[in-house]
Order: structure tokens, then C-alpha cells, then sequence
């Protein structure tokens, strides 16, 4: 039962995180950084900015939120992309 509670929130926040990146898109962000578990995760999300925005710049960064190195990585990864991180 837990195991099915967290599978169905994993697919409702990933459904939630694609709609953000995809608002940041079609406002003309230049870049997007997205972070996901799995690598097929980010392709698609990143496929559906590029499908809106070509000229958007998407950094995909696997990360395991429940592991503080991983998402030091993340912000790592960012800056050395874009030199700034602008969480909205």
C-alpha cells in the first residue's frame, strides 16, 4: 500500500514539475535546470522544453533529493552552467 501511495505521488509531482518547466519555456526562459531520479525522467521533460522553447538551454542533473551530496551536485552543476541559479 505505501509503496503504491509514494509511486502515485512521484507521478503527480513529476506531472507538476513538467508543467512548471514547461510555463518557464513558453515565458522565453533561457535556461531550465531539471533534476530527476532517472535519466529517462529528464529526457522527457527536457523533450517537451524543446519541443516549446528550441532556443531554451536545459542542464538535465540526475538527483536523489534524499541525498544532501546529490543535490550539492545539482547546485554545482547549475552554476557552472548558468553562473547563477534563480529559483521561482
Amino acid at each position: 500500500m505505501r509503496e503504491r501511495v509514494l509511486e502515485r505521488f512521484n507521478t503527480r509531482l513529476t506531472k507538476l514539475i513538467q508543467a512548471i518547466a514547461k510555463s518557464l519555456a513558453y515565458a522565453g526562459a533561457k535556461g531550465i535546470v531539471i533534476a530527476a531520479r532517472t535519466e529517462k525522467d529528464l529526457d522527457r521533460t527536457a523533450e517537451l522544453i524543446k519541443r516549446i522553447n528550441p532556443q531554451t538551454q536545459v542542464l538535465k542533473v540526475v538527483t536523489d533529493v534524499a541525498d544532501r551530496g546529490s543535490v550539492d551536485n545539482l547546485f554545482k552543476e547549475a552554476f557552472n552552467r548558468f553562473n547563477e541559479v534563480d529559483v521561482s
